[in-house]
This record gives C-alpha cells, structure tokens and sequence, in this order.
C-alpha cells in the first residue's frame, strides 16, 4: 500500500533528474537554489512551475501549495493589498492561479489567486516541500503542521 506522502510526492514533477548530492544550506547561493530564474502558470492555471536558477524546476498542484500554509499571507482587493484577515475574507477551493511575479530580489514568487487571496513562497519553501535531497526536506503538504 502506497503511503499519503508518497501519493503527494508522485503529484510534484521536479525536473531533477541530473541531481544525485545532498543539498545543504551552506552550499546554497544566487546561482543554483537561492533564487527563482522564473515562474509559470501551469496550463489549467490550478498550479505553479518553480524554476529555480539552476533550472531544477518543480510543477506544483495549487491544491498543494496551499497545504504549506495555514492560510494565505495576502488579500487582494480593488487593488490594493491587505494583510489577511480568516474573518473578513473567504477563500475557496475553486480558485486558480491568476498571476505569479517573483519578489525580493527573486528569492520568493508572489502568486495570486483568483478569490483574491496571495501567498509569498520563498525558495526554502519550495526545496522543504519538494526536494527530498534538500537538508531539510519534510515532505509536500506538511510544512504546517
């Protein structure tokens, strides 16, 4: 029987097939993981290729994105951004991606959703989600726990 986090792992397609070492924080920097080279929607805008300056790149499910977070960072409303507010501002479960833009001298992506909400994703955050060589890898969907 196939566990929940293996199912999970097999929805993540990394293009790291060339990757064999560990990765650790002190061999990190602006040229291989530390920065995001770009971003794409992916083609049912239900989730978000991550390619990393290195170009290893990760396709990630929005479905699981979200489960990274205990919830979005952002609201986006009437142009403006907001901090999120669980009270005032409802998310759904058939939002998709509306656009994605690299932050912080591209070491996080801004991604947009359509309900509105925003979350930033750093690039540590992709790495302990989706790269199991990574030091401090724990899985997809299990950062908030």
């Amino acid at each position: 029987m196939v566990n929940k986090l293996e199912m999970l792992m097999d929805l993540v397609k990394g293009d790291n097939s060339m990757q064999k070492k560990r990765i650790f924080d002190k061999n990190i920097n602006f040229e291989n993981y530390a920065t995001f080279k770009e971003c794409e929607i992916l083609g049912d805008r239900k989730g978000v290729k991550f390619i990393m300056a290195n170009n290893i790149s990760y396709d990630v499910p929005l479905s699981l994105l979200k489960k990274w977070f205990k919830e979005p960072h952002y609201y986006f409303e009437k142009n403006k951004m907001k901090n999120f507010n669980p009270k005032a501002h409802k998310t759904s479960n058939k939002e998709k991606v509306l656009k994605v833009r690299r932050v912080l001298k591209n070491t996080a992506l801004r991604i947009y959703l359509t309900d509105g909400a925003v979350y930033d994703v750093a690039w540590d955050v992709v790495l302990m989600a989706c790269e199991p060589l990574y030091e401090h890898y724990r899985g997809v969907g299990i950062l908030n726990s």
